[in-house]
This record gives structure tokens, sequence and C-alpha cells, in this order.
């Protein structure tokens, strides 16, 4: 059974988040569409950072599969002409 709390992400704004029976979530991001388009244009880690403006804690965050706010993702969108699934693939566990 899938539980749905609201979690809170920052001061004022809840998210709702499938926790499983583990206690975990029941969602994980993957961001291997992003290094496909990165590989595709010919582009570098540190050029993505330098176009978007990300930090190398942001970038970070992208290696590691974790979640990052819808900003960041339509900042890759608008970088790369293209649409949120283009970037990131929710994947259900």
């Amino acid at each position: 059974m899938i539980k749905y709390p609201l979690i809170p992400v920052k001061m004022g704004v809840c998210a709702l988040i499938g926790i499983n029976e583990k206690g975990r979530s029941a969602m994980r991001v993957s961001y291997d569409r992003l290094w496909k388009l990165m590989k595709n244009n010919k582009m570098t880690k540190r050029d993505l950072a330098q176009a978007a403006g990300f930090s190398q804690y942001m970038m970070g965050q992208f290696t590691k599969n974790e979640y990052v706010s819808l900003k960041e993702i339509a900042t890759l969108c608008g970088i790369f002409h293209c649409d949120i699934g283009d970037v990131v693939e929710i994947i259900e566990d």
C-alpha cells in the first residue's frame, strides 16, 4: 500500500510524494535523457553549468539523480529547446 503524505519542501510549499511500505519514495527521477541531450549537442557538464548558471552543487544533484525544482528543469528546457520529458524521467519503483 502506498501512502501520500504532504512533505514540506520550502516554507509555505508542500509536495505530494508517494511513500511505499518501507517508508521510501515510490518514485525516483532519472536525468539519463539530459546526459543524452548533452552528448548529442557535444556539451560538457561545465558547459551546461555555465549556460544555465548552475552551481557545482546543482550539477551534483543532477548527477546523483536527486529531485530539483521545476525552475531548474525549465532552464534546461530553454537551453535545449525541448519539453520536460526530454530532460527528466520519473520512474515508479
